[in-house]
């Protein structure tokens, strides 16, 4: 998962899997930068794949052993059972080295290829009748080898439901974790505004969040292991979880300047209906051309007419000036956008949520009308380092 979504991705975990909390054989250690790591019952990993949404790959922990030279790492590997963990003899690998005695990774790799290939010349694989290239990563930190294999594929964050994309785009499990991190902090609502939705990311992503997903297209890695034997079947009926008391979003309304954008999102919501994920007549999502820094904003955002009983968030992410120009200097920009979002917030919006760049998100006040900061996520996006604000009422 990405760095600083450590704490939200134990939250998803432990909300979508509660059962998890009363099994002796779960146990969740210790967070690691961008990752958490867990023990738990091995027929869950289909499950972990299918409704998680915060993660970017799931790994299975193979082996563990202190190693301080390359004839010992060349040894070791060697005498490790690989025909338990690879079809045939394919394979491909991903090493990390820091605050070890073995810090060459180039050297790393040669040497593990090299024990995996005696390893088969001793016990020649068979045959697969699917050929599959699983993914080995191999970590050395403080003299001590981690070898795991991704269950996975492809990353987690490729959904497969995006029929096109608008400019800059933002990875959809950053989406799924700034979400859920806003609908935490919140308390729940019952509507998300996007007002500058691009290709809708933020809004297929709350859609998404609570919903088993399988999607048909898609090739697990763990697939490719005789001890799942998982249909490849897909469903989109959302999941009763523990949080199930507080509300969650049903409705969807997306704004945007960019008319190109928006039909990006119309082809995505035309994709979902075509793979039966979702139904004709029921799509939750509107969509608006509108410039939100225009008084016509505020207007189109009050015509939306949603019911004072029903609450809702706004959630943003602007453009940086990297590859989107901004209209005016960034330090004049940002607090602009939120004094501009916060005066068309009608008493039914519960919180705003705001991506900022972390060079400026210091021109951005704690406070803009009746609205207080009240947490601050700090990650990367598209290698800048940038800040998601949310406040609250």
């Amino acid at each position: 998962m990405p760095p600083g979504f450590e704490s939200l991705a134990a939250a998803e975990l432990d909300e979508k899997f509660p059962e998890l909390v009363s099994d002796e054989s779960y146990r969740r250690g210790e967070f690691v930068r961008g990752g958490l790591n867990l023990s738990v019952p091995i027929e869950i990993v289909p499950d972990l794949h299918f409704k998680l949404k915060l993660p970017t790959s799931i790994r299975e922990r193979l082996y563990e052993f202190k190693c301080r030279d390359f004839p010992k790492l060349f040894n070791k590997i060697q005498s490790l059972p690989w025909r338990r963990h690879l079809i045939g003899d394919a394979f491909e690998l991903s090493v990390s080295a820091e605050t070890s005695r073995l810090g060459n990774e180039k050297r790393i790799a040669e040497t593990v290829t090299d024990g995996i290939r005696r390893y088969f010349s001793k016990q020649p694989a068979k045959k697969p009748a699917v050929p599959y290239t699983h993914r080995i990563y191999v970590r050395l930190s403080q003299d001590i080898c981690t070898i795991s294999r991704d269950l996975s594929g492809d990353p987690l964050f490729q959904r497969g439901y995006k029929e096109l994309s608008a400019i800059a785009p933002m990875r959809e499990n950053l989406a799924a974790g700034l979400f859920y991190g806003l609908w935490r902090e919140s308390g729940g609502f019952d509507c998300l505004v996007d007002p500058m939705c691009g290709s809708g990311t933020f809004l297929f992503e709350s859609w998404l969040f609570w919903r088993d997903v399988r999607f048909i297209e898609r090739d697990f890695a763990f697939f490719h292991d005789e001890r799942w034997g998982v249909s490849r079947g897909h469903s989109t009926q959302q999941n009763n979880v523990a949080g199930d008391t507080l509300p969650k979003p049903t409705h969807f309304f997306g704004f945007d300047r960019d008319s190109r954008a928006l039909k990006s999102v119309e082809s995505t919501v035309a994709g979902l209906i075509k793979k039966r994920h979702l139904e004709a007549d029921e799509s939750p999502w509107s969509f608006t051309v509108s410039d939100v820094l225009t008084a016509d904003f505020s207007k189109q955002f009050a015509d939306l007419r949603i019911d004072p009983a029903r609450s809702m968030a706004v959630i943003a992410n602007p453009p940086y000036g990297e590859r989107i120009a901004l209209p005016m200097p960034p330090q004049s920009y940002y607090p602009l956008l939120l004094e501009r979002l916060t005066q068309a917030a009608g008493p039914n919006v519960k919180a705003l949520g705001v991506v900022i760049p972390s060079s400026y998100h210091r021109h951005v006040h704690n406070k803009s009308g009746s609205f207080n900061l009240a947490r601050t996520i700090d990650f990367k996006n598209g290698g800048l380092d940038v800040q998601f604000q949310i406040f609250k009422r």
